[in-house]
């Protein structure tokens, strides 16, 4: 599987990442999401509730 990174939005400790992930043929499959991170020294830190 391959992703790709398409867009990256960020604003103070939030990074929004949008992606595809693809797989090669013979059955190939497509897939797009975004993914939301927050970050805390350079590192990504676990959501809190």
């Amino acid at each position: 599987m391959k992703f790709d990174i398409r867009h990256l939005v960020a604003d103070g400790d939030l990074v929004l990442a949008h992606w595809k992930a693809t797989t090669p043929a013979p059955q190939p499959l497509l897939r797009q999401g975004h993914s939301l991170f927050r970050l805390r020294d350079g590192k990504v830190v676990p959501p809190t509730l």
